[in-house]
C-alpha cells in the first residue's frame, strides 16, 4: 500500500469540539474503537460524539452514517478468546488519532485513509463519494490551522502556534 492520505496537527483538548463539527456536513458522522473488542455489539457504529464521550478513546474510525454501517466487522479467535474489529485498509472510513496534553507536551491529532485496498488478490479503490468527503475532512482541518516554520506537515492551531512562540508548550 502507499502512503496514506491525511492531514496531522496540534490542538489543545478544548479546541476539539471545532475539529469535529468539520466532519458534519449535513449528514451524522458515526465513530466506532480502532482497538479490538470482546463483543461485536462494541464494533455497532455510534455517533462520533457518543463514542468520545462515553471512552474517551486515543484512535478513532469516524466517518459518514452509509459507509459507517456498511463497515465489515472482522472476527478473530486469540488463544480460544473472540475479539472482533474493522479492518485495517478496507472501511471507507478516516482513522483518528486524538492529540493529547501530556506532562511532557502535546502529541498530535491525525486523520488518515487509504484510497485503495486488496481483497481476493485484487486491488479495490473506494467510492468517489467516501473520497470526496475524506478530502472535503482533510482540506477544512487544513484552513482551521496553520502551517508551521518547519513546513506544512506540521499544522498547527492558531492557540497552539501562539504557546510554541511564547514557550510554553513542546510539541511531540
Amino acid at each position: 500500500m502507499s502512503k496514506a492520505p491525511g492531514v496531522q496537527f496540534w490542538q489543545f483538548p478544548d479546541e476539539e469540539g471545532a475539529v469535529l463539527d468539520l466532519l458534519a456536513s449535513g449528514f451524522p458522522v458515526m465513530a466506532f474503537p480502532a482497538r479490538w473488542v470482546r463483543s461485536r455489539e462494541e464494533m455497532e457504529p455510534r455517533p462520533l460524539r457518543d463514542c468520545i464521550a462515553d471512552g474517551d478513546p486515543d484512535v478513532l474510525w469516524v466517518g459518514p452514517e452509509p459507509f459507517a454501517r456498511a463497515a465489515e466487522v472482522k472476527e478473530i479467535d486469540r488463544d480460544g478468546e473472540r475479539f472482533f474489529t474493522l479492518g485495517y485498509y478496507d472501511p471507507c472510513l478516516v482513522c483518528y488519532t486524538r492529540g493529547r496534553l501530556l506532562e511532557m507536551g502535546l502529541t498530535y491529532s491525525n486523520f488518515w485513509t487509504y484510497w485503495k485496498y486488496r481483497a481476493e488478490g485484487r486491488s479495490i479503490t473506494k467510492p468517489t463519494e467516501f473520497r470526496r468527503w475524506a478530502e472535503g475532512v482533510f482540506r477544512k482541518v487544513r484552513k482551521l490551522t496553520l502551517p508551521a516554520p518547519e513546513g506544512p506537515a506540521h499544522r498547527r492551531t492558531r492557540r497552539v502556534a501562539d504557546a510554541v512562540a511564547a514557550g510554553t508548550i513542546r510539541l511531540i
